[in-house]
Parts: C-alpha cells; structure tokens; sequence
C-alpha cells in the first residue's frame, strides 16, 4: 500500500476576543516536481503545492470542541463522496493522485466498508 509520503503541514487562525481556533487550512507540497533536479534547478516558490481550505471544502470552520462536534455530526449525513473527501484529507491523502491509496488506508482501517459504500463513525 502506498503511504502518504508528501510533506504537508496545517495552519489555523484565533479569535482574539474568544479565543477559539478556526479557518483551518492543510497545505500539501507536490515534490514529485523536484525528482531529479539539483539546487541549483529549483527556483523559490516552485514546487506545486495544494491547499484545502476545511470551511470552504467541509463547512468546517470553528475548531472548539463544540463547533468540531457539531460541524462532525452534519458531516455524518453529508453525501458519501464529501464524507470520503474528508477523511482521506483528515488522515493525509489531500492531492488527487492520493485519493485511491486514502481509501486504501481507511479500508485498511475498518474506517469504511470493503464495498467502500459505508463510512464507520470518524472522529478528529
């Protein structure tokens, strides 16, 4: 099985006032572009990168306990497309050439069906 082998990291805003997390954004790079270049080849800000936005991609935005409860129970009833979209970039798997080895892993997991028509109850 493939593994997620791309570098990618997460960022996340405050609300000063509340203090609560939200606008959480994965950013995934796509070194496959880099494969046999030198140092001397790579140019900054060239390596293609992908980035999913949860509110704008999930409807995910307030990351308290209770918006993350909440925003997980109506992704639940979401279509099985946005529910599979959302757990596979939860465990890594953001760029579509990923997509297939995601699925893969969540199978792996007991996480969805081994028809892949029914997700188990997934929690952050």
């Amino acid at each position: 099985m493939k593994s997620n082998s791309y570098p990618e990291f997460s960022t996340l805003k405050i609300d000063m006032d509340t203090l609560k997390p939200h606008s959480l954004v994965q950013t995934v790079l796509d070194i496959n572009a880099t494969y046999g270049l030198s140092e001397s080849e790579l140019e900054f800000g060239s390596v293609p990168y992908t980035t999913q936005a949860y509110k704008d991609h999930f409807g995910i935005n307030d990351l308290s306990e209770e918006g993350l409860s909440k925003s997980l129970s109506t992704m639940a009833n979401a279509p099985l497309e946005t529910q599979l979209d959302y757990m596979t970039a939860k465990i890594g798997y953001v760029l579509k050439s990923q997509y297939q080895a995601g699925i893969e892993r969540l199978a792996s997991w007991s996480l969805l069906s081994q028809n892949h028509e029914n997700t188990i109850a997934f929690q952050c």
